[in-house]
């Protein structure tokens, strides 16, 4: 499955790893109802994206990133994210972050959202099935 994220801003790819990094640790510290979704294999895989992307957010002022990858392990990641960014929006409701960040996140947020769910949607019936699913009840409103 061919995954490509970009062209955006470095600058909110890169604060938007930041906060994953810090909502990962978050999660992992004290996972509640995604303890069983942050199993190891999906940490690692979390943690690899991380440093790859932090990687191209580091090349210059316009993120880019692609990759061929195999659609059942896509899959699986992002369930996982799905699951996490529920739990993540869940416990932002007592401390909601500053509109400034959500701002400069926004960018590569939703570019990432939509590629996944895009190219998930391109590897036919049953991905696509799952891809719109996970679109229909993403927990933020602004997907394309």
């Amino acid at each position: 499955m061919h995954v490509e994220i970009g062209p955006v801003p470095s600058d909110s790819a890169k604060a938007y790893l930041r906060f994953c990094r810090d909502m990962l640790a978050s999660l992992v510290a004290d996972p509640g109802p995604v303890r069983s979704t942050l199993s190891s294999d999906v940490c690692v895989s979390f943690d690899t994206y991380l440093t790859e992307w932090e990687a191209a957010a580091d090349r210059g002022p316009v993120f880019f990133w692609e990759t061929d990858e195999d659609v059942e392990h896509v899959e699986h990641v992002f369930v996982a994210f799905f699951r996490c960014v529920e739990e993540v929006l869940r416990r932002s409701e007592a401390a909601p972050p500053s509109p400034e960040d959500v701002e400069l996140r926004r960018p590569f947020r939703i570019a990432l959202t939509n590629a996944v769910l895009n190219a998930l949607a391109a590897e036919g019936r049953s991905s696509g099935e799952l891809a719109e699913q996970l679109r229909s009840n993403w927990p933020e409103d602004d997907l394309d």
